[in-house]
């Protein structure tokens, strides 16, 4: 009985140590705006932008964030934190295009 009890919470503790937190799975900050230009150290998406709720909408951010434009269908996610002008434009460094 007692290697029971032992197994069953071994197995318990281990679920919970792979089980990811709230904050590892929660999706990045996504800002919507009409065009983008630049490369992908820098990118500057511009015109029109949209923070999703809880994004920076008015200077600095750091991590990742996703960015995207409503003229054309690119996704990009940029890893390297960034700059936010909501409406006007969002600076995001370290970016890759993801769709």
């Amino acid at each position: 009985m007692i290697r029971l009890v032992t197994s069953a919470a071994a197995l318990a503790l281990t679920a919970a140590a792979f089980t990811p937190s709230a904050a590892q799975a929660a999706d990045p900050p996504v800002y919507t705006c009409e065009t983008l230009h630049g490369d992908p150290a820098t990118t500057v998406l511009t015109g029109g932008c949209a923070a999703s709720p809880g994004a920076v909408t008015n200077g600095d951010f750091t991590g990742e964030v996703i960015g995207q434009t409503r003229q054309f269908p690119i996704r990009i996610r940029c890893t390297g934190g960034g700059r936010a002008d909501v409406p006007d434009q969002v600076l995001m460094m370290d970016c890759v295009q993801i769709g």
